[in-house]
């Protein structure tokens, strides 16, 4: 079956790239998202490879959108973890089985939760929702 005639499928990408798109318009944490759930229907490094060039577009338009108020000190602090990153991914993408990718990716995701709800706890207390609706 060709990827893009099941519906499925096609349905987890649209709202893994919608997700992406809230993550890049500020709601923190939802981009991580999208990975694991694309995941989900396709293999994780097919998952990787079709959210990738979304990605990078998203990036050149948040880099030109920024062109004139960006911080030199801050690339260069990020730059050579990104081309670790890069390079670890580019060499291991092949000799990682699929079922260790999925392990990788959930704890990953996972730990990442955890640590952003530890966050929310320790700078706001947690969260402040009224326990019910309104009307009560």
């Amino acid at each position: 079956m060709s990827l893009l005639s099941d519906p499925l499928t096609l349905l987890v990408l649209a709202i893994s790239v919608i997700l992406l798109g809230l993550a890049k318009g500020g709601l923190s944490g939802v981009g991580a998202l999208a990975t694991p759930i694309v995941a989900l229907v396709l293999p994780p490094t097919l998952a990787a490879a079709l959210l990738l060039p979304i990605l990078i577009v998203q990036d050149v338009v948040s880099v030109w959108s920024f062109r004139r108020t960006w911080d030199g000190w801050i690339i260069g602090w990020m730059l050579p973890g990104a081309a670790v990153g890069i390079a670890a991914g580019y060499f291991f993408a092949e000799q990682v089985d699929e079922a260790k990718l999925m392990a990788a990716l959930g704890a990953i995701t996972g730990l990442q939760s955890l640590g952003l709800l530890a966050l929310s706890k320790i700078l706001f207390g947690g969260f402040q929702g009224g326990g019910g609706p309104s009307w009560k």
